[in-house]
């Protein structure tokens, strides 16, 4: 499992999940392969253009106990709320500068 480690002598079920800091670059950025953009502009349209995207997610919730059985052995029981919180939104404005090429954020809700 990419986000799981094997800690059997743990007693926080959070020592089972991979911390922060050892994922893989683009999983730790927020990188989704999912979503991708292309920006372009019509020739004689000026120097700059703004935009917004809107950003939305819904997220599960994950619950992680740790069991012991009665030899001793442990493992972790899970649980996931689907959809636990829904329309988690928010809208981004940007600025283009076709002459540079570059993006620049100008402000978020």
């Amino acid at each position: 499992n990419l986000f799981v480690v094997y800690k059997p002598y743990s007693q926080n079920p959070r020592d089972y999940f991979v911390p922060d800091n050892e994922l893989p670059p683009l999983v730790h950025s927020g990188f989704n392969p999912s979503f991708i953009a292309t920006v372009s502009h019509e020739k004689g349209s000026g120097d700059t253009s703004e935009f917004e995207i809107t950003y939305g997610r819904n997220m599960d919730v994950t619950h992680a106990t740790r069991r012991t059985t009665h030899y001793g052995n442990s493992y972790l029981e899970g649980s996931r709320i689907h959809n636990a919180f829904v329309n988690r939104n928010y809208t981004v404005k940007y600025e283009v500068n076709w002459k540079t090429h570059e993006i620049k954020v100008k402000g978020h809700n």
